[in-house]
């Protein structure tokens, strides 16, 4: 794996983590005022929603990192491999 593909990878994710975080913070914020009114449903209905945003920007992050990789994300040897370099770089980038 080059250091090139690495470092995309990595910020990848990073972005991809970024990206869902802020739209968590998002829905979070309206929580203390949600409980206070005791509105049960729009908690509820945040809940879902953040669960939703995982799961979509996981998914995001996934389509993208099989087209930087052409497929290979899938591979057992890829992967391992991948892990072994990309980590490092990944705990090197800074917080966006």
């Amino acid at each position: 794996m080059t250091r090139g593909l690495e470092l995309l990878i990595a910020q990848t994710i990073l972005q991809g983590f970024d990206a869902q975080y802020g739209r968590f913070l998002e829905v979070t914020s309206g929580a203390q005022q949600r409980f206070e009114q005791a509105d049960w449903h729009a908690v509820q209905q945040a809940m879902k929603q953040r669960i939703h945003l995982y799961d979509h920007h996981v998914g995001l992050v996934v389509e993208q990192l099989r087209c930087i990789t052409e497929g290979k994300s899938t591979d057992v040897d890829f992967l391992l491999a991948g892990e072994t370099a990309v980590h490092p770089t990944f705990t090197g980038l800074p917080s966006l």
